[in-house]
């Protein structure tokens, strides 16, 4: 991987176009550190006799290292991308693969078609879409247009307005305003400091905690939780087919599919809609067996893990019963090996030589003692037939 730097401005645009993975971060210094095997650099305009613009052209993989106030722009990456540590601001074009962003300033994000992970990014940060999943952490203002997966925002300055997201959605510590047009799947809401409006939901709809002043709209076709603060001021509407109250509220006017209440004597208006259940609870979980709903928990992967689970215990018993059946196998065969050198032996080294001279009925007695000891042999399987019948000629004869 070759090596070279270019003298630069503090706060230099780079043009990116990189065909394989690319890794960028930053340094002190006012110049551009490139390494790559297979790239071409094109400097633009000077000011002050400092390159204040490149174009850095690569057929592989890319590591830069950037002045920390340089701007990017990247059209497009077709591998991985990890960028870091730059505050003059970032505009990806197109990502193939998976984006990483850590501590950049003003993110403009085109497409991308892996995943996107961003921590730390200040000011403002519009994506157009992500085929992938999202995961946004400690950001600025966030516009979205469109995920394709499943994303999660936690922490964030600014508002956030939201299209389309065709997965799950959870969005946690969101200080200002929240906007949302089409959730496909559920929803997660915890400690909203802005207003609330949530357009449609195809799935559920889970929120925790209070809001502010003003007036919030939450529609789902599946269910709504909502977990309030006992004691946080709030005017409710609350529309369904089963509304399953659990709050103090006062002045309740509950019709069929209906329910209106307050709670203390403030303007934070909250109205919902659902086509399958609402259900109204405090913010602390009770203990009673009668309050569990099955919303606390999510069962998405239990069978996939208790099959997994099984699947492992019957592998383990198999190849504990395959191991005892290979030792006793084994041990059989020694048995074996000792019973035919036995008989090989016996058949080199006569076991019974002739009898000494004797009455004839004692010879008589020897022969058929010596004859039973030859077919128990035959029985016990230490000797074959044919073998049996060699020793019994010998000790007639």
């Amino acid at each position: 991987m070759s090596k070279q730097r270019f003298e630069t401005t503090k706060a230099p645009h780079i043009h990116l176009d990189c065909s394989g993975d690319l890794r960028v971060n930053s340094w002190a210094e006012a110049a551009v550190l490139v390494r790559g095997s297979d790239c071409q650099v094109t400097k633009g305009e000077k000011k002050d006799d400092l390159t204040d613009n490149l174009i850095i052209q690569s057929q592989s993989d890319l590591h830069l290292t950037v002045p920390a106030n340089a701007t990017l722009t990247l059209s497009p990456v077709h591998g991985d991308a990890i960028v870091k540590n730059v505050s003059g601001g970032l505009n990806l074009i197109e990502g193939m693969g998976d984006i990483v962003l850590n501590n950049l300033q003003n993110v403009d994000i085109g497409t991308v078609h892996g995943d996107l992970s961003g921590h730390n990014l200040s000011g403002d940060l519009a994506i157009n879409e992500v085929m992938g999943d999202a995961s946004l952490r400690n950001v600025g203002s966030v516009t979205i247009n469109t995920v394709y997966g499943d994303c999660a925002i936690k922490n964030t300055d600014g508002a956030v307005e939201v299209q389309n997201i065709m997965g799950d959605f959870s969005l946690r510590s969101v200080h200002g305003n929240l906007d949302l047009e089409e959730i496909h799947r559920d929803i997660n809401l915890r400690n909203l400091s802005g207003l609330v409006n949530v357009a449609h939901v195809y799935g559920d709809v889970r929120l925790t905690g209070g809001l502010i002043p003003g007036k919030h709209h939450l529609k789902a076709d599946g269910d709504i939780v909502l977990r309030w603060p006992a004691h946080a001021p709030l005017q409710l509407e609350a529309t369904a087919p089963k509304i399953r109250n659990r709050l103090a509220l006062t002045d309740v006017v509950e019709e069929e599919g209906h329910l209106t209440g307050r709670i203390g004597d403030g303007e934070t208006f909250l109205i919902l809609e659902a086509n399958g259940r609402i259900i109204l609870k405090d913010v602390q979980p009770t203990t009673e067996w009668d309050d569990f709903d099955g919303t606390e928990f999510d069962f998405s992967d239990f069978g996939e893990k208790l099959v997994s689970g099984i699947t492992n215990m019957v592998e383990e018993k198999t190849r504990q019963a395959t191991a005892a059946a290979e030792e006793a196998t084994a041990k059989a065969m020694q048995h074996f090996e000792k019973a035919a050198r036995q008989v090989r032996w016996q058949s080199d080294h006569p076991m019974w030589k002739p009898a000494a001279p004797a009455t004839p009925s004692k010879e008589r007695q020897a022969t058929e003692a010596e004859q039973l000891k030859i077919l128990k042999m035959v029985e016990k399987g230490i000797i074959s037939p044919d073998e049996a019948s060699t020793l019994l000629e010998a000790i007639e004869g």
